[in-house]
């Protein structure tokens, strides 16, 4: 078994189908997406733009459990972005909470802690508890000086 290069859990207050719906559904991605409100869905493929419309990651499904685990292929669009990746999510029931672990291999960078990819998933994590929770759509998004630094 290939340990992930990135892997992070959190907790949240929904059932296993609302969070399964939030990881399937290109509208409900849309609305946590701490980059981009626009995702689309063509079969088993997702595609996420940018606001200005420019491309932003393409993931497709390559096998699912429903409720219980999503793998998929995982292709940054931006300039320079790295060669596609694989993302494991998994969905544990803990009473009226779900454990979200997210698995990420196959990367070809090292992972600093607050930056890159740890920083994304811990944005990307954050928004979702706070949809699924709340109701509330939110983007934690790094200040316009740090994306431009």
């Amino acid at each position: 078994m290939t340990r992930p290069d990135f892997m992070m859990q959190t907790y949240i207050r929904c059932t296993d189908d609302a969070l399964w719906h939030a990881l399937t559904d290109a509208d409900e991605m849309a609305r946590y997406h701490f980059m981009t409100s626009r995702v689309t869905r063509h079969g088993d493929t997702f595609d996420a733009r940018f606001e200005d419309g420019r491309p932003m990651l393409t993931h497709r499904i390559l096998s699912e459990r429903p409720k219980t685990r999503l793998e998929v292929d995982w292709a940054g669009q931006w300039e320079d972005a790295a060669p596609p990746s694989r993302v494991v999510y998994s969905i544990a029931v803990e009473g009226e909470f779900c454990r979200l672990t997210i698995e990420h291999f196959d990367l070809t960078h090292e992972v600093v802690a607050g930056e890159g990819v740890a920083d994304g998933w811990a944005r990307l994590a954050a928004g979702l508890k706070t949809w699924l929770e709340t109701g509330e759509t939110v983007r934690f998004r790094k200040p316009v000086a740090e994306e431009t630094a």
